[in-house]
């Protein structure tokens, strides 16, 4: 490998970009391969005193920093930049050396750098920060070669706006807006932001926070989104958030709904008789629409939905699903104990379904009970469980080591067969694997083949 020329190692290298340590010490096997995997490893600014050392030389002599400069001119590696963590390492750096007003300086320095340096930035970071409101980087000479094929903005509500107005001029091929709102008189910043969604060409997500914010009484707020876009997320509060302007969003493949309090779904039933005829992905994180908004819903764009997920789920709910819903590949529900039948019949009537995520101790099935129909009625293209285990569990498990044996016996025994994923979601802690006994048997079957993946999730 060390014999293959530059670019086939920066390809390489490529799929190594998440693992920071790995990167770090491809760094130090040649100076082939450092001159390929820097680039890889410096998408992110991995060190602000680097940085600093790519400034200028007089710069750096009249403030009484290391004139030493760098191997590399890292800047141009750089991809991926966020103002708020430039602003406060920065001055975490020089706070103690330099005054406040050289500091400033220094950073417009290292903003004008990095414009003119950065060939092609991908994300931009734009959050809260005293020094976001001056530094006008967007303005510096080269910014908009810098900045015309970003594809990813992260924007947060108390940033200049002028700053989206000038982005909206330059920036046309963002994928991916995400935006945090956090006061109530932002109608100006709102024109701002409909704007650059606008005049994007290739908009697949558009996320928007809702912190502390309650546009209640403001419900045209979000009807600036234009309709041009794949994926809808929202995550809200704990304050009433209008949803009619999702109805103006027919283009939608994935809705997410993120909210811990109910009320935000008192408007959901407008939405009874609307179609979404790209719809493929329906997920309610928290909370819910009641059961006779979000059925009706089901009735009317149940039928192309491949994914739908609610946190716990209800028999009424469920019934519906195997109803409404007949190509899901992928839920997540609950079922209560009295309720095994209906389980039965969502394997029996799914005839797609590949994976699901269900809740079970407590009020909800023994996970015994859950294998059982899992390898008696699930279909042949299913082949991943998701145990999920209640936040409020006070009991332990009383699954057996012998019962998880001999659910994968029958899954193994199954034809055709396709080898288990099987997914826990601990709660404080506790999952199938606190039985040693279990942990070996789930290990035993993985060198089988019949479980192809375990694996222990933190619980959410």
């Amino acid at each position: 490998m060390s014999q293959l020329p530059v670019d086939c190692l920066i390809e390489i290298f490529q799929y190594l970009e998440e693992d920071k340590f790995t990167m770090y010490s491809c760094l130090l096997v040649n100076r082939i391969w450092c001159q390929a995997s820097v680039r890889i490893f410096w998408k992110k600014i991995r060190n602000y005193d680097t940085i600093i050392g790519c400034l200028p030389l007089e710069l750096k002599e009249k403030n009484g920093l290391s004139t030493k400069y760098p191997t590399f001119n890292y800047v141009s590696f750089c991809k991926m930049i966020s103002i708020y963590e430039i602003n406060y390492n920065i001055r975490l750096l020089l706070r103690k050396k330099i005054s406040t007003q050289k500091i400033y300086k220094v950073l417009q320095e290292i903003y004008k750098l990095l414009m003119s340096q950065i060939s092609s930035l991908k994300e931009l970071k734009l959050s809260v920060d005293s020094f976001n409101q001056n530094v006008n980087f967007i303005s510096y000479p080269r910014a908009k070669n810098c900045l015309k094929d970003l594809s990813e903005l992260y924007y947060d509500s108390d940033v200049n706006p002028n700053l989206i107005y000038q982005l909206s001029r330059i920036c046309h091929n963002i994928l991916s807006i995400k935006i945090i709102i956090q006061r109530k008189n932002m109608t100006n910043e709102l024109d701002e932001l409909a704007n650059l969604i606008a005049v994007q060409k290739n908009l697949n997500c558009l996320q928007i926070y809702l912190w502390h914010c309650n546009i209640e009484d403001n419900n045209d707020k979000l009807s600036f989104i234009p309709n041009n876009f794949d994926q809808l997320i929202i995550h809200g509060s704990i304050y009433f958030i209008p949803l009619a302007f999702i109805g103006n969003l027919r283009n939608l493949k994935e809705m997410i709904l993120s909210f811990r309090n109910s009320d935000s779904f008192d408007d959901f039933y407008i939405f009874r008789s609307v179609n979404f005829p790209f719809l493929r992905s329906l997920k309610f994180t928290y909370k819910c629409p009641r059961n006779e908004f979000l059925i009706k819903f089901l009735e009317n764009n149940g039928q192309n939905l491949i994914e739908f997920y609610v946190h716990e789920g209800n028999n009424l709910l469920n019934l519906a699903i195997v109803k409404f819903c007949p190509n899901l590949i992928r839920l997540s529900t609950g079922f209560k104990n009295n309720e095994l039948e209906t389980l039965k019949i969502i394997f029996i009537h799914l005839h797609n379904l590949e994976t699901i995520r269900v809740w079970c101790c407590e009020e909800y099935p023994k996970e015994v009970d859950i294998f059982k129909i899992v390898v008696n009625y699930s279909n042949e293209h299913f082949h991943e469980l998701k145990l999920t285990y209640s936040y409020y569990v006070r009991t332990p498990s009383t699954l057996l080591p012998e019962e998880v044996e001999n659910f994968f016996i029958e899954w193994s025994n199954r034809t055709p067969r396709k080898a288990l994923s099987l997914m826990v979601y601990e709660n404080d802690g506790y999952d199938l694997t606190q039985n040693d006994r279990i942990r070996d048997i789930i290990e035993k079957y993985i060198k089988l083949g019949v479980v192809e993946k375990f694996k222990i999730i933190g619980h959410y």
